[in-house]
């Protein structure tokens, strides 16, 4: 579940995503510093936190697997500076304040398996950038402005297991867009909504678990 998996996330790469001779090699040049707590390390390996001013090195960096970037006071045009991480499979964007042309830098990562976007500016349109990541399992929108149309875009992302849309404006009339994602064991859905909204989206997916509170991640 979720709940269990982001806190692992944040510290490790996912399987398969050692990136230690990249880290190695900046720590050289002084770019990234251990001691910056830039750099963590768990069972799964090792992942990146960086900052603002760290961004510019990321070119170097460019098979990097996990990149965790939440309350770096990201803008869209430092989101530029993701286009070449094409294998990223984990990346946490929340709490900046970047928008829908922010996203179109990384529409390309189709290996994608968990974004986290989170208190961003994005909305539904933003949404349509990442309708290409087939592989994306865990989708984290709460406290953003998508709303229902924003969950067509969503209908090739055939993996997804959880979606959380607490504190969006998605209201019932999206449940069949939700119905229709194949994969989805979890999904969070705003306050506002009613009892029998909630028991009726129960009703079409018996086996979907459905949540009205929002993932709180560790900082």
């Amino acid at each position: 579940m979720l709940l269990a998996l982001i806190p692992i996330a944040l510290f490790c790469v996912w399987p398969g995503q050692r990136i230690v001779s990249h880290l190695a090699r900046q720590h050289a040049l002084g770019h990234i510093r251990a001691t910056d707590g830039a750099i963590y390390e768990g069972e799964g390996g090792y992942a990146l936190k960086l900052d603002r001013s760290q961004i510019q090195h990321l070119s170097a960096l460019s098979d990097v697997g996990s990149l965790d970037l939440a309350r770096a006071s990201l803008t869209d045009q430092d989101l530029a500076r993701l286009r070449p991480l094409n294998d990223l499979v984990f990346l946490n964007l929340s709490e900046n304040p970047i928008s829908d042309i922010g996203l179109e830098s990384i529409a390309n990562c189709q290996k994608m398996r968990c974004l986290i976007l989170q208190d961003t500016s994005i909305t539904s349109h933003g949404l349509e950038h990442i309708s290409r990541m087939t592989d994306l399992e865990n989708l984290l929108l709460d406290g953003t402005a998508v709303d229902d149309e924003g969950l067509t875009h969503l209908r090739g992302c055939t993996s997804l297991r959880e979606l959380m849309l607490c504190g969006t404006s998605v209201t019932a009339a999206a449940i069949e867009d939700i119905i229709a994602l194949p994969s989805l064991t979890t999904v969070s859905v705003p306050k506002e909504w009613s009892v029998e909204t909630v028991a009726r989206l129960r009703a079409e997916n018996p086996s979907l678990r459905v949540v009205q509170q929002r993932i709180v991640l560790p900082r």
